[in-house]
């Protein structure tokens, strides 16, 4: 506990050393949130539910994409740096597991950025509040947040999987930014799934990726009943350790051709 207990001031000390910058493109992500707000304002003047969705709470919908999306962690660059830059080497001599340290990492990561994040956070909820509606009740509120726990593992997981094609091509960024414009539709965050046609629907819920950011939303708005939300995370969970089955895969075949780049 206390190696785990290290680690998370040396995430604090290094999350902390920019703070100006860290809230400047917290900023700057917020935006596009404001925009879509009047983009909606404008669509539901005409219409009063799109989708199974009105105003209220698709503007819900997309704040809490945004705070969810805060806590979602782009692992994929960082676990490629330290493969590309041969760093891996040093941290493959610590007297831990690899992929446990960077779960560990990841999580200290979040919790302190979404602390930074916070003021913000309550600042853009303060000029929503008026379109932002309440879980149904406590049991709903208590599995979003087991939820959104799953989303974050599961997106963790997701980039390390990217990041461990570093091994054979060293730079990922086109694999990268290929997967995360692919998830945006498919996770629920451009737009609520349930906008898309329905034979897409069915092929998105056969995939892992709603879990990142629709589900847990979805269960926020009460669009389940406890069954189906205890049914679909016994899926995601499936889906978990199948991710981390393909990840060990890929990681012991990489790490046969690896040489420790850059020492």
């Amino acid at each position: 506990m206390r190696k785990y207990l290290a680690l998370g001031r040396l995430v604090l000390l290094d999350q902390l050393e920019y703070p100006a910058e860290f809230l400047y493109f917290l900023f700057l992500n917020a935006f596009p949130l404001f925009v879509m707000t009047y983009l909606w304002l404008a669509v539901y003047q005409s219409a009063q539910t799109i989708a199974g969705f009105d105003l209220n709470t698709i503007i819900t919908y997309f704040f809490l994409s945004f705070v969810v999306g805060r806590l979602n962690s782009d692992t994929a660059f960082y676990f490629a740096d330290l493969i590309r830059e041969g760093d891996l080497t040093s941290y493959l001599l610590k007297p831990m597991v690899f992929i446990r340290y960077m779960f560990v990492h990841m999580v200290f990561r979040k919790i302190i950025t979404f602390l930074i994040s916070s003021p913000v956070i309550i600042i853009i909820f303060i000029l929503l509040r008026n379109h932002f509606i309440q879980p149904p009740d406590l049991l709903t509120f208590l599995l979003f947040l087991v939820s959104v726990t799953l989303a974050m593992l599961m997106y963790a997981l997701a980039g390390y999987l990217i990041g461990l094609f570093a091994f054979w091509t060293g730079d990922i960024s086109g694999i990268y930014y290929f997967y995360y414009a692919l998830i945006g539709f498919l996770s629920g965050s451009v737009l609520p799934l349930s906008f898309f046609p329905a034979w897409l629907q069915q092929i998105i819920n056969w995939l892992p990726f709603r879990y990142f950011i629709a589900f847990p939303i979805n269960i926020y708005l009460g669009k389940y009943t406890p069954l189906q939300i205890l049914s679909n995370l016994a899926i995601g969970l499936i889906w978990f350790f199948l991710l981390y089955l393909i990840y060990r895969l890929i990681w012991k075949r990489g790490l046969r051709i690896y040489s420790g780049y850059g020492n």
